[in-house]
């Protein structure tokens, strides 16, 4: 079987060794020879293996695939609980970084409680009339200090305004945050390569849901 593939065995009869509910095997393409105690001769001589430990194999195959399909949906479960827990709360503290760019949902920073919104670039945020705010422009804003502050004070309107949806596209898993009043802010893709477009933060458990070009995950730490 191929890395990372598995499949469910049904019936659990392998090549060369006896079906679950059958006491023994009584196949004599083993040169005559008698199983000892109900185990079987693999066909090719090299498996040994009795009804008990096939069946162990099935459901431990059954285990496999499952905890495979739980663990591939998980990351698209964790972000509706986050949207769920996000949609109607209002923004109650932002934060300006750089050219990365936090909102906080019911907490601010160092808080164990609430949601963390981390945008990394490229992103904008725009208004009900224009954009705003962009990475690349903050970023040349941080040079000097004054020029950062003016721009952060640009995105003072978004204090108490309430998440109106939260949206990550397919193929570029980009993350879109409407706000109420006609704002939203939204990642773009600029380097397929890169390891992280941003992340939702539950901060009483400090999972984290990351998006990047390639998809979702789940990441837990204290970032």
């Amino acid at each position: 079987m191929e890395a990372g593939t598995c499949a469910i065995i049904v019936g659990c009869e392998l090549e060369g060794a006896p079906s679950p509910l059958a006491g023994r095997s009584d196949d004599s393409s083993n040169e005559g020879i008698e199983p000892p105690d109900g185990q079987a001769q693999g066909r090719r001589g090299s498996v040994h293996t009795t009804g008990r430990t096939i069946r162990q194999m099935c459901f431990s195959t059954l285990d496999i695939v499952v905890q495979q399909n739980w663990m591939a949906t998980m990351p698209e479960q964790f972000l509706e609980d986050l949207r769920k827990r996000l949609i109607g709360r209002p923004v109650s503290f932002r934060r300006l970084a750089c050219d990365s760019l936090l909102i906080y949902i019911g907490c601010a920073p160092g808080d164990k409680h609430g949601i963390r919104i981390w945008f990394e670039p490229i992103w904008h945020f725009r208004g009900p009339q224009s954009v705003l705010v962009g990475s690349m422009q903050a970023a040349e804003a941080a040079k000097a200090e004054s020029g950062l502050n003016a721009r952060s004070d640009l995105m003072d309107v978004l204090h108490e305004k309430v998440v109106e949806q939260v949206v990550v596209e397919p193929l570029s898993f980009d993350l879109n945050v409407a706000f109420a009043g006609g704002y939203s802010i939204k990642t773009f893709v600029s380097d397929v390569t890169a390891d992280e477009s941003w992340h939702i933060r539950d901060n009483a458990s400090g999972i984290r849901l990351k998006g990047a070009p390639t998809g979702l995950c789940i990441v837990k730490g204290t970032a």
